[in-house]
């Protein structure tokens, strides 16, 4: 019998191995791995390292839900930000990533999985100078929380505005990473340059 190959902390596809979980019938490793869902289920792990199983099925059932709903804004500015909002949120390979899902940030379990439950809250796009915006920036993507905003009106919303001197001390005397100090403190690129560099900044800048 051929050395067992360890899967423990391995990832595939939308699955991360947690544990062996013990033999099927003819005595081949099952493992247990948990979704990017939040799904934990038990595969072999032929399975998992040919590919063949590589989420708990959400993502099929997800594309099988978009491929046959016919709503017609497909390629229109509302269902870009549909799904560029749940891309921020749950694909770890997307650079924005970091600010979102990486600290936590999920889209509503009503709107996850359906667009038309998004648009029938949203509405449609004011015009081109509009996108998603979180009303408070440590939140969810939820109802009550989300909006149409300008850039403009963004920018007033931003989490450098929310951000005390006593934290902006604390950064500037920080030897931790960037990417780091962007997770723990929960601000952007641009935010963290800002108060690392200008000595001028303060708290209603």
């Amino acid at each position: 019998m051929p050395p067992l190959i360890d899967l423990t902390g391995r990832q595939f596809g939308r699955l991360t191995v947690l544990r062996r979980n013990g033999s099927d019938r003819r005595n081949k490793p099952m493992w247990e791995a948990v979704c990017q869902c939040g799904v934990t289920k038990s595969y072999k792990g032929n399975s998992l390292r040919t590919g063949e199983t590589r989420s708990c099925g959400c993502a099929s059932n997800l594309f099988r839900t978009e491929r046959c709903t016919v709503h017609g804004y497909t390629g229109t500015k509302e269902h870009r930000a549909w799904i560029n909002m749940r891309q921020r949120c749950y694909n770890k390979n997307k650079p924005r990533y970091l600010y979102y899902g990486a600290r936590g940030i999920k889209v509503c379990d009503t709107w996850r999985n359906d667009f038309l439950a998004f648009h029938a809250y949203m509405g449609d796009c004011p015009n081109t100078q509009y996108s998603v915006d979180r009303i408070n920036n440590a939140g969810d993507y939820e109802p009550g929380n989300v909006r149409w905003a300008t850039s403009r009106e963004q920018g007033r919303n931003n989490r450098q505005c929310k951000l005390d001197m006593d934290k902006a001390r604390e950064i500037r005397n920080s030897d931790l990473p960037r990417k780091q100090l962007m997770l723990i403190y929960g601000i952007g690129y641009s935010t963290l340059n800002n108060v690392l560099y200008n000595k001028t900044w303060k708290e209603d800048a």
